[in-house]
């Protein structure tokens, strides 16, 4: 899981750098729109891009959620709020690698695009949900969910508003993955020169989360109204039945929606693990070198 409460230093809670491009991206507080301060993407054309992929990188066929808060002061275009992408050798678009796009069209659409970048264009699929369920000067709870197939979702303030499924070609199923050691994420604009007209809107962003390993929510839900619980984790030891630490693979998972928020090896030293979780009620699965599985049940993280 990725969240972004866009503090002033531009930097996740997983510890990723986020770098301003195109001009000074402010945190700031508009006198005219309430709840604070909030990430403003204006006519200046800034956007924010991960220094370094890491965690960020969602390889083809695994699913995920992207989910923010969105509030458009003006809308004449296209505003891009979170892509993936890839870097080219001396261009944005690389004829190699796939990645995918949300953004908020100008008649008021949510459209999320998945897809291939080729020859300096972007060939991608888009599922565009109903027009007029983002209009300027309110604040929106958004989520787009995608399951690894060709199934997403699209939910507006917890409720479901699309449910639909890509084409054969260009899904996240079957799309080029991108190299690991590439720029992946861009918040506030598309990938490539081709798109730069694009970033002529005035928007405004808060909590925006990006959840791995498979959908959070896949239903109805109720929006967290806020920013969202700060990261937590679950660390132990493991030992054989001898009582010696060795090493063995531990994945967490979320106990209410069975997604994966954590996987590795515990240390084969000192038997030691930390993984990565999420607020709520967890299940801890450890592995034996048969494939055998422990399961420790009903775990909090901390």
């Amino acid at each position: 899981m990725v969240s972004l409460p866009f503090s002033s230093d531009f930097s996740d809670r997983k510890g990723n750098t986020w770098l301003p491009h195109d001009g000074a991206c402010t945190v700031e507080a508009v006198p005219s729109v309430p709840g604070g301060p909030a990430l403003r993407l204006n006519n200046a054309a800034t956007y924010l891009e991960a220094a370094t992929v890491g965690d960020l990188a969602i390889p083809p066929g695994e699913g995920f959620t992207v989910e923010f808060d969105f509030y458009a002061i003006s809308l004449p275009g296209y505003a891009a709020v979170l892509t993936n992408g890839a870097a080219g050798a001396g261009d944005d678009n690389d004829p190699v690698n796939g990645g995918f796009g949300v953004g908020i069209r100008s008649d008021g659409a949510i459209n999320f695009g998945i897809g291939d970048y080729k020859a300096g264009a972007a060939y991608f699929n888009t599922v565009t949900t109903a027009a007029g369920l983002i209009l300027p000067g309110s604040w929106y709870a958004v989520a787009v969910e995608h399951y690894g197939d060709r199934k997403a979702e699209v939910f507006v303030g917890g409720a479901q508003v699309s449910s639909t499924a890509f084409s054969a070609t260009n899904n996240w199923a079957t799309v080029t993955p991108y190299e690991a050691d590439v720029l992946g994420l861009r918040v506030g604009s598309l990938w490539g020169p081709y798109y730069t007209g694009l970033r002529v809107n005035d928007f405004l962003l808060r909590n925006l989360r990006l959840t791995r390993h498979g959908v959070r929510y896949g239903a109805d839900y109720t929006p967290a109204g806020g920013p969202f619980p700060g990261p937590v984790s679950v660390s132990g030891t493991v030992r054989d039945a001898a009582g010696d630490p060795v090493s063995r693979l531990v994945r967490v998972y979320s106990r209410d929606t069975g997604l994966l928020l954590g996987a590795g090896l515990s240390d084969p030293v000192t038997g030691a693990y930390s993984l990565p979780a999420d607020v709520g009620e967890l299940t801890v699965v450890c592995y034996d070198d048969d494939g055998n599985a422990q399961v420790y049940d009903h775990v909090t993280g901390v």
